[in-house]
Order: structure tokens, then C-alpha cells, then sequence
């Protein structure tokens, strides 16, 4: 029997790029399957199997040397991923294969003895829409399992793939969550506007912007608004944790500090307009429907090896001088300039077939 181990000791966002394929493997009685999860992402994982297949997935809780919860950010600074892997290395050498949604599991193979060679397998941990997504460690991996056409082709200019280190699957996380009913947020039928704020300074537009995008729908009537910024950016910036308090008191605007509505598209599919930068969560948003979307460009990246490719989908501003004017116009510019382009970026970013994207996972992954 041939054991597989799906990694998820990153933040739970992870969980949902690969679990779909742990719980298709589960069907195939000639491969142990096995969640190798924090103590913090076991509820979600759980949370998501079927109870048709709950007892033919071992859920196993890896453990730092320390026992007491401290947040994960600290985590990651105290080398949680080598500490962990240091202590299972016994416990990891057991298997045959492993599923990661992050390059940084490549550490693994640097802990576990020289003799024993497990394959290893990359899903991604989001959308590849920018020059992160597509770095070199690619090549460590034996098997990628890509999105669509435009990942395949970005990769074969890199030289990353070779005629058996791949399979296009399609959209994994949506293949795990397509059946999920989103909840309502707001007591009226006002039209939703999603904010996602990428973490990163060097590509956000929250540091620029964010005080100000808030403090104008805090004033106006017209719209409801969900802030829900990648979770890192809460998590890595305290300080605009205690600032933010304050537009919770109103109606309508919904914060979200880091729930699972963050990750489970549960904005993506409710909102009417997308307001963010460099976030994958743009596809995520049109994927399911095709509406508006506008893009803020804070730190000038346009034109640069950064820039998304999501772009192409929404108008990107320099700037939010006109943002009640930009708003307004990108509801009534979707439909003659953007909503073709939309769903010639759906066609092109994402794969379809009979069979589900976790299905085509797990047999190449069986298949290696």
C-alpha cells in the first residue's frame, strides 16, 4: 500500500488547494491517505471531508517541541516548518509521496535520510496570476498539477515542465467547495463591494490607500462593503488591527479579520464589484461569475514583471481620487469592455473536463 501525506502546517488557506484530491485518493483502497495538519487547521480539514470517506483519512497533528499556542505568525519566525520536519523525520520517512501547496515543503527533502526518496507533488496554495507563482523550485518537484492552458504554456517558456512532470487539472479548490451555500451579510439589497488588500507592502495598495478607501464607503449610503485583506496583512501589521475597529460599528460594512469566509469564496461569490491589487482572489471572483472589477496599481507595478495577469479583467487606477466615479463606471463599462475579456481569461486560466480536477489529481498522482 502506498502512503500519501497532504501538508498543511501554513495557515489554513492552503488546505483548500489540495484537500479535494486527499479526499479522491481516500476512494482507492490501495493508497493510505494521510493530513499531516497543525492543531489549528485539524477543525477545517475536518470540516470539509465527507463523512462518506472521514474513515479512510488519518488526520495525523504535527507538534512543535513547544507546547502551549502562540500565533502562527511567530510560528513561521521561529522556523515552525524545519522544526517540525526535524521532529517527525523518523514518522515522514514512512512515506511515499507528498502533497504541497507550498514551495517551502521542498525542506523536507533536505531533513529526510538520503536513503529514502519519496515523490513529492505541487498544487500551488492560490490562482498563479504574478512571477511568485512560477519560481524555479518548480523543478524540484515530480509532479505539478497546473490550472489551464496559460500556466502550461508560462511554464513550458520557463522550462519547467518536462512530458511526465505534469497534469492539468483545473481549479482544485473550487472542485472542493462548489456545492457551498455563502451566507448573506447584509439586511439590504445594495450592491456588494469586496476590498482585498494583498500583505505585502511593496505590492498593496492598503498602505497607500486603505484608511481612505474605508473612510469613504464608511460616509456614503449607496454601497455595502466587505473588507477582508489577505489574513497575513492583519496578522503582520498589529497596528492597523486596533486602527480598523472602529468601521465595525457600521451596517453596512462587513470586516472580516481572518475567518474562513476569506478563504472558502464566500465573498467572492456574494459581491457585486472586486476592489483589490494583486490577489488571485480577482479570478476566483470572476471564475464564478463574470462582474466588475477595478484594480489599484499603489506602488506602480504596471507594465513590470509584477504585474498581475488578472489586470486584463477591470480597470487599474493610479490612484482612488475619483474612486465614487470609478465605481460607478466600472458597472457600466462591464458588460461592453470587460466581460468578453472576462471570459476569454476563464477559458484561457482554467481547464475543463468530464472529470473533476480532483479526480485527474489523484490518478496522476497515483499514476507516479
Amino acid at each position: 500500500m502506498q502512503k500519501v501525506g497532504f501538508i498543511y502546517i501554513n495557515k489554513s488557506y492552503c488546505v483548500y488547494h489540495s484537500l479535494g484530491i486527499a479526499i479522491e485518493m481516500a476512494k482507492n483502497k490501495d493508497i493510505e491517505v494521510v493530513i499531516l495538519s497543525t492543531k489549528a487547521n485539524e477543525s477545517i480539514v475536518k470540516s470539509l471531508i465527507p463523512n462518506s470517506v472521514l474513515d479512510r483519512i488519518e488526520i495525523k497533528i504535527l507538534r512543535p517541541y513547544w507546547y502551549f499556542t502562540i500565533p502562527h505568525y511567530f510560528e513561521i519566525k521561529l522556523q515552525l516548518r524545519p522544526t517540525l520536519f526535524f521532529k517527525y523525520t523518523k514518522y515522514l520517512s514512512s512515506f511515499d509521496a507528498f502533497v504541497c501547496t507550498i514551495y517551502e515543503d521542498l525542506y523536507l527533502k533536505k531533513v529526510l535520510p538520503k536513503s529514502v526518496r519519496p515523490k513529492f507533488i505541487f498544487t500551488n496554495h492560490g490562482i498563479p496570476n504574478r512571477s511568485y507563482s512560477f519560481d524555479n523550485r518548480a523543478l524540484d518537484f515530480d509532479l505539478l498539477c497546473l490550472l489551464g492552458k496559460r500556466e502550461e504554456k508560462l511554464r513550458q517558456s520557463l522550462n519547467h515542465l518536462r512530458p511526465d512532470n505534469y497534469k492539468v487539472t483545473g481549479f482544485l479548490k473550487y472542485d472542493l467547495i462548489k456545492n457551498k451555500t455563502s451566507k448573506k451579510y447584509f439586511n439590504n439589497d445594495k450592491p456588494v463591494i469586496f476590498y482585498n488588500p494583498h500583505w505585502e507592502s511593496r505590492f498593496s495598495s492598503f498602505q497607500k490607500y486603505g484608511f481612505e478607501i474605508l473612510d469613504y464607503f464608511a460616509n456614503q449610503s449607496k454601497y455595502n462593503l466587505i473588507f477582508a485583506p489577505h489574513t497575513l496583512l492583519l496578522e503582520r501589521n498589529w497596528n492597523i488591527w486596533w486602527k480598523i475597529r472602529k468601521y465595525k460599528k457600521y451596517d453596512h460594512i462587513h470586516m472580516d479579520y481572518g475567518s474562513e469566509s476569506s478563504n472558502n469564496m464566500d465573498y467572492t461569490k456574494l459581491a457585486d464589484l472586486y476592489l483589490g491589487d494583486i490577489s488571485s482572489q480577482a479570478f476566483e471572483f470572476i471564475y464564478f461569475k463574470q462582474r466588475p472589477c477595478l484594480f489599484i496599481d499603489a506602488n506602480q507595478i504596471k507594465g513590470s514583471k509584477e504585474e498581475p495577469i488578472s489586470w486584463k479583467s477591470g480597470k487599474v487606477l493610479s490612484t482612488i481620487e475619483h474612486l465614487e466615479e470609478s465605481i460607478s463606471q466600472a458597472f457600466s463599462d462591464h458588460k461592453k469592455m470587460y466581460e468578453g475579456i472576462q471570459q476569454s481569461e476563464i477559458e484561457e486560466m482554467f481547464h475543463k473536463e468530464s472529470l473533476s480536477p480532483s479526480q485527474l489529481a489523484a490518478q496522476a498522482i497515483a499514476n507516479l
